[in-house]
């Protein structure tokens, strides 16, 4: 029996999608959990965006990130470089902003806003959702394919057969 190629590279797609999702989803659990860990030792603040870094990408397309500081709850000034960026800039220079920071580690602080604290878990989540949605489209087109039988061809005599 002839085997169908192309019911084979959807269901390989199928699978590898599946397994990507499942992936991405760990991760952002992961991420999630280690944010949320972050969040229940640190403190709230008040600092300030002093400058705005640029950053290049290889196509040439440009992302800027805040850079902030701010007076931990012993007086320590703190210069932090956000490791979040996007263009355009999510914030002006000398803008006040809300971050967190734990007290033993005041140089790993984050802004306080969504995509600054949960850039990772808010990502691979979204990955993770619009992976399984693909592998859904290609199960649907396996099932599909599967359902409508084998291809029959004409005979024109018996000696065909």
């Amino acid at each position: 029996m002839k085997r169908d190629w192309v019911l084979t590279i959807l269901q390989v797609l199928k699978w590898t999608l599946f397994a990507d999702g499942l992936v991405f989803c760990l991760i952002a659990i992961g991420a999630a959990i280690n944010t949320e860990l972050f969040i229940h030792k640190s403190v709230m603040t008040t600092g300030t965006v002093t400058e705005l870094e640029q950053h290049q990408d290889e196509d040439g397309s440009v992302a800027f990130s805040p850079v902030f500081t701010f007076a931990t709850s012993t007086g320590h000034t703190v210069i932090v470089h956000s490791n979040s960026s996007s263009n355009p800039p999510g914030f002006d220079v000398g803008e006040k902003v809300s971050l967190r920071y734990v007290p033993s580690d005041p140089e790993n602080a984050r802004i306080a806003t969504f995509w600054q604290t949960w850039p990772l878990a808010a990502g691979f989540g979204i990955g993770s959702v619009v992976s399984a949605a693909v592998g859904w489209f290609f199960a649907g087109r396996v099932n599909k394919r599967k359902a409508r039988g084998p291809k029959l061809r004409k005979i024109s005599s018996l000696n065909e057969i």
